[in-house]
């Protein structure tokens, strides 16, 4: 079967994937979400987040997960694929479509083996999939419409398809304490769940000296 994009030729899913890469779990036991919405919209901003105030650990995208094989196919170094990804969304679509093809959830795998959340599902195939093989618990649609009005045709489905929607059209003192709330609301594992009832609580417990080890959130976060 040919491969999307531009090269020509074949390339065989035993060339794609790398020896004794782990595919078919997931990490260890607790809640597992998923984290989708337009390109653009703040998906990954919001992991991080969920990072920072929950014990769900941030295991990357599933473009991060395509990453290598993208570059591979590409014959590119991996970060000039990764920082040239939103200006070839489509192909990146395509090409994690074909790799997915035996396997709708193989991308998904990938993400959870590491973490707790996976980021930016594209295809509502995939998405179907995850959800039949009760691999998360929470789908949470992130949606910056109006503030970001391109329309991201790569994502097949939408808010419908998904458990709960956070607003990413305010400042990102009103992102930070909207997850919490989802946090909490959700049982997503908050951690000190007694602080979290203003910006400036969350404020104090991230810039505090503690073991925690994440930073404050910058302006620049949302425009992810």
């Amino acid at each position: 079967m040919d491969t999307p994009g531009s090269l020509t030729g074949r390339i065989t899913l035993g060339r794609v994937l790398p020896v004794g890469e782990p595919v078919g779990q997931t990490s260890a036991s607790g809640p597992k979400i998923a984290i989708v919405g337009y390109g653009r919209h703040g998906k990954d901003t919001v992991g991080k987040f969920f990072s920072r105030i929950t014990s769900l650990r941030y295991g990357g995208s599933t473009s991060w997960a395509a990453l290598p094989y993208v570059a591979d196919h590409l014959g590119i170094h991996p970060q000039l694929a990764w920082e040239t990804r939103h200006d070839n969304r489509q192909f990146w679509k395509d090409y994690c479509d074909w790799l997915r093809r035996a396997d709708p959830c193989f991308l998904i795998r990938k993400v959870l083996f590491r973490g707790d959340m996976v980021i930016g599902i594209r295809d509502k195939v995939e998405l179907e999939a995850m959800r039949e093989q009760k691999l998360v618990d929470l789908i949470i649609w992130v949606d910056a419409n109006p503030r970001i009005t391109t329309v991201d045709h790569t994502v097949t489905f939408g808010p419908g398809d998904c458990d709960q929607m956070i607003n990413n059209n305010g400042s990102v003192d009103s992102l930070v304490l909207e997850c919490c709330r989802v946090a909490r609301n959700r049982r997503l594992g908050l951690l000190y769940p007694g602080v979290y009832d203003n910006i400036d609580d969350y404020r104090r417990l991230v810039n505090a000296p503690t073991a925690l080890g994440f930073c404050a959130p910058t302006n620049e976060e949302t425009k992810l």
